[in-house]
């Protein structure tokens, strides 16, 4: 009785109400729900701001929440539980929307928002073969019809960009310059039109051959990128003393999207395809780069002014580890050639077998040469090296080439020339063993007086004194003057017999028949090349003795 009650009140309210219950669920967004007291009535707030009974169960939409107004929860299955509603964040995010989507990012859309306009296509060039146009939503193939149209020349094309183009010019094109300003575009869209003959091809530089890519040369290309700047071409490009792989890494950020530059080893060039604008500041780079202004020329010579070249050298090529490279070679016959290669095959396939068949690794690149020489006449070295290795040698060398740390006062002294005449020595002989072994300083010079037999010498105080001491120890006098007292036989007739015995017969000379200058000046030459320190014997018959130079 009770529950029919309710039944009967509900239904009074409901007919006093002009708007039916299904009306007012049927709109979720003016219906608000409130708690009630009762278990099984709810309070709906109709459209007119009045109250309204329903039922329980009755007036709750699927899926709605009492009291939540706007939420909608989906219906619970048998023995699902509750789960906790998730923020707004949390909502955005399962729907799609979360802050690493490219929602911030506007894409341009394939389709025009409008038909485009047939009579923009119509335009031709004037008597001067120049033309003004207007595109606005234009499709490309009605665009390069057009151009294919006024070039007189065949289209052809298997792929397009699907879009559409907006241009319009501000003046007079040419033919040739109206073809430059749609590859423009078509490059910032991944294609590129070229002109094979009489042919206008357009394709996507992703399969291009690049056979069909003309080919400039490198001298060519400013005269080129004034007139076509985005004309697709290839050019390849001379180093002088630039690495290739290491030129084609440090300029790859040069090109555009659809360039491409390959480093060719063997012949030390690069092969760049790109717009010609961009190839053109790569070479302007080069030139730059491989001329007199450079950082690093062909060649560096670092003179030396406190150490010694060879020295240094030595050092070098310990830093840099190139006295390993120069093992001594011995000549090996072809058969000893051949059975070594053999050899280091099997080995190879030995440790290949021990990997379990993994293939070998990879080679350790090689590596540029360094090539070090020593100039004596200026006490320099001469580098040939690549860039990093060219800088290594020039830290090097300045921290080799320091004043050494003397403490003797005599360094503070100019240098002096000395003369020292040799008797026995030769003075070729004694100045090589000097700069080989006489650890001189680096201005120590040298020079040799064969006429005269002496070694001249410009150096220090100290290397001079050195240099005095070996003399005396090394060559003394050749001759000393020794007389020897006869007791029987006389002094004259020995004399001339030891005279004859080992000096012979002088060779008698003819007196020329005028004695003018020039006689007298070859006379003087003759002398000059003459022996003075010859062996020499005479006799005192007074007291019986022999004088003798010997």
């Amino acid at each position: 009785m009770r529950h029919l009650g309710r039944m009967i009140a509900t239904a009074i309210l409901v007919a006093a109400t002009a708007t039916p219950v299904a009306e007012l669920l049927a709109q979720p967004a003016q219906v608000q729900f409130a708690p009630s007291s009762g278990g099984g009535r709810r309070v709906v707030v109709g459209p007119d701001g009045k109250p309204v009974m329903i039922p329980g169960g009755a007036g709750v939409p699927p899926g709605a929440s009492p009291g939540r107004p706007g939420r909608s929860t989906p219906p619970k299955k048998d023995g699902e539980k509750d789960k906790p509603e998730k923020s707004g964040d949390d909502a955005d995010k399962k729907d799609g929307k979360d802050d690493k989507d490219d929602s911030k990012v506007l894409t341009r859309p394939d389709k025009p928002p409008m038909p485009a306009n047939p009579d923009e296509l119509k335009v031709k060039p004037n008597p001067d073969g120049l033309i003004r146009f207007n595109f606005r939503y234009q499709s490309w193939p009605d665009v390069l019809d057009w151009l294919a149209s006024i070039s007189q020349m065949n289209l052809d094309w298997q792929e397009l960009p699907k879009d559409f183009l907006n241009l319009t010019t501000q003046r007079d094109y040419t033919i040739v310059e109206t073809r430059d300003l749609l590859n423009r575009h078509l490059l910032a869209r991944g294609f590129t039109m070229l002109e094979v003959g009489e042919d206008l091809s357009v394709v996507a530089v992703a399969k291009l051959n690049p056979a069909m890519v003309p080919r400039i040369r490198a001298e060519d290309l400013d005269g080129l990128a004034a007139q076509q700047p985005y004309k697709f071409v290839k050019v390849s490009f001379a180093l002088d003393w630039l690495l290739a792989d290491q030129a084609a890494k440090e300029l790859e950020p040069m090109l555009s999207s659809n360039g491409k530059l390959v480093s060719l080893t063997n012949t030390n060039r690069l092969e760049g395809m790109d717009a010609a604008i961009n190839l053109r500041e790569i070479y302007a780079l080069l030139q730059q780069e491989q001329s007199g202004s450079g950082e690093s020329p062909l060649v560096s010579e670092f003179v030396l002014v406190n150490a010694r070249a060879a020295d240094v050298l030595a050092e070098l090529e310990t830093l840099l580890g190139l006295q390993s490279k120069k093992a001594p070679t011995t000549s090996m016959s072809s058969s000893q050639m051949r059975a070594m290669q053999q050899q280091q095959m099997q080995m190879a396939q030995q440790m290949a077998q021990q990997r379990g068949g993994q293939p070998a690794p990879t080679p350790a690149k090689k590596e540029a040469p360094v090539n070090l020489v020593v100039n004596k006449r200026k006490n320099s070295i001469l580098a040939h090296a690549p860039p990093d290795k060219m800088a290594i040698i020039a830290q090097a060398i300045e921290a080799l080439d320091v004043r050494p740390d003397r403490s003797d006062s005599l360094l503070a002294k100019p240098n002096q020339v000395e003369i020292y005449r040799l008797n026995n020595l030769d003075p070729a002989a004694l100045a090589k063993t000097l700069e080989d072994l006489g650890d001189l300083q680096p201005t120590t010079h040298l020079d040799v007086d064969e006429t005269n037999k002496a070694l001249i010498v410009y150096g220090s105080i100290i290397d001079q004194a050195m240099i005095r001491q070996l003399v005396l120890r090394l060559d003394g006098n050749s001759r000393h003057f020794e007389v020897v007292r006869l007791r029987r036989l006389a002094a004259d007739y020995v004399a001339g017999t030891i005279e004859f015995m080992m000096v012979g017969e002088e060779e008698k000379k003819e007196q020329p028949r005028y004695f003018d200058f020039y006689s007298s000046r070859y006379g003087s030459q003759n002398k000059k090349n003459e022996n003075t320190d010859k062996f020499r014997v005479d006799a005192d018959v007074q007291n019986n003795m022999l004088l003798l130079w010997a």
